[in-house]
């Protein structure tokens, strides 16, 4: 009943919380969670009062939250969009990627809770990340075929990534990635032809 432009993102483990965000503009959006049960609105507070978010997912404990933002970070701005990490238990806060001077674009957690996979826009071309949890340690990955990067998620046991590529070459496929061996396959080959 808030009124503007609301989407659910994430539910918690339990079903009780709803995150949800209030998008106003690329560079402004208001993140919350919902009690389920009472329809209760919290609102987080932003650093700045405006910056952009994204992509809010419950860890999978349920007590913290992964996201993306611009939001400024203790206290300094921020140029690119970086993955983010809050547990507001321990009221701590920490950027996952501030050592990539890119914008993260998109992340989603294995439903196992082992992995999360976000994807970066390094100069017009996607980059794929993974993370164990909730070390927050890289994995190794195969190497991609240049293009852009969509649709990324992971198969319900948590053991592969499915993913689609669109390069110079070819329309989007679907591509998956096998975690324990780093080994890519393709699954389709779209027509190119005129």
């Amino acid at each position: 009943a808030e009124g503007g432009n609301w989407d659910p993102l994430d539910f918690s483990p339990d079903g009780r919380r709803l995150l949800v965000l209030k998008y106003v503009s690329a560079a402004e959006s208001y993140p919350g969670v919902v009690d389920v049960a009472s329809g209760k609105l919290e609102l987080f507070p932003v650093d700045g009062g405006k910056a952009a978010f994204g992509g809010f997912q419950f860890a999978p404990d349920g007590k913290a939250v992964y996201y993306i933002s611009d939001e400024p970070f203790q206290g300094q701005p921020r140029e690119f969009q970086t993955l983010r990490y809050h547990d507001p238990a321990k009221n701590t806060f920490s950027e996952l990627t501030a050592d990539i001077p890119w914008d993260v674009e998109s992340l989603d957690i294995s439903d196992d809770g082992k992995y999360l996979a976000y994807t970066t826009n390094e100069d017009g071309i996607a980059h794929l990340h993974v993370l164990t949890l909730p070390d927050h340690k890289a994995v190794k990955l195969p190497a991609l075929p240049v293009g852009l990067i969509g649709g990324v998620s992971f198969s319900p046991d948590g053991k592969r990534l499915a993913l689609t590529l669109n390069t110079a070459t070819s329309p989007s496929d679907a591509y998956v990635i096998d975690l324990a061996s780093a080994k890519l396959a393709r699954w389709t080959q779209s027509e190119v032809g005129g």
